[in-house]
């Protein structure tokens, strides 16, 4: 994990923190750096789609709502690259 984009590592951690199962952190992995992919090759294209995919993607597999939330917000902060907000998320007590 050390190679890991800061946010995509913040994310998986907070994931592990809330007991998801691998299958789906390997999942919101993918989506992750599908966005941090869009993101540096700077087409600054519509986001949304990705976003919502993963987001579908994630109840298929029966995520919880607060794991949907998590994801949701991390996938936001990259898309900002907004390394500042990924730490915020982490300390918010509403995730914890």
């Amino acid at each position: 994990m050390d190679r890991m984009h800061p946010i995509i590592r913040k994310c998986i951690e907070h994931l592990i923190k809330i007991n998801t199962d691998e299958k789906t952190r390997q999942i919101v992995y993918m989506y992750l750096k599908s966005l941090q992919t869009l993101n540096e090759e700077e087409s600054h294209g519509n986001y949304d789609p990705t976003i919502r995919k993963c987001i579908q993607h994630l109840k298929v597999l029966n995520a919880d709502d607060e794991t949907c939330q998590v994801v949701l917000t991390y996938m936001k902060a990259i898309q900002e690259n907004d390394a500042w907000n990924a730490e915020y998320i982490e300390a918010d007590s509403t995730f914890a």
